[in-house]
């Protein structure tokens, strides 16, 4: 398996603050190498743009919002979360980051609208983790 030059390690599996290297050659690179092949559905397109229509007719149960940013989850949790099942949960990936404040003030924002459940879930790596939980 190579990976940007035949070197695995967290510094090419985590680009953290840098997202110019996001092609879907590099992206299955790392799906195969952790045999997600089975978990792992890639579209390719601006998810920010697209996804509405990516999402037509599916339903889901628990989503992983890993996007970063203040403006990927403000344009995309409304969406996401028409397509989430009652009872179902979002984890958020980016909630608690001091790195990345915008998704917090996005998640705020949503939740004057919407009515659900923000809860905290065990830390990990020692961080605090947060979903959303559809009631």
């Amino acid at each position: 398996m190579k990976i940007r030059n035949n070197n695995i390690s967290t510094a090419n599996i985590s680009n953290s603050l840098d997202f110019s290297d996001n092609s879907i050659k590099l992206v299955q690179q790392k799906i195969d190498y952790f045999d997600l092949q089975n978990y792992v559905i890639l579209k390719k397109g601006d998810f920010t743009k697209d996804l509405r229509n990516k999402l037509s007719g599916l339903k889901f149960s628990l989503i992983l919002m890993d996007c970063d940013l203040y403006d990927s989850y403000a344009k995309t949790l409304p969406i996401i979360w028409e397509h989430l099942n009652h009872g179902g949960y979002i984890y958020l990936d980016e909630y608690y980051s001091l790195k990345f404040p915008g998704p917090r003030i996005a998640v705020h924002e949503f939740l004057s609208n919407v009515e659900c459940k923000l809860i905290k879930l065990k830390n990990w790596l020692d961080f605090e983790r947060w979903a959303l939980y559809k009631v």
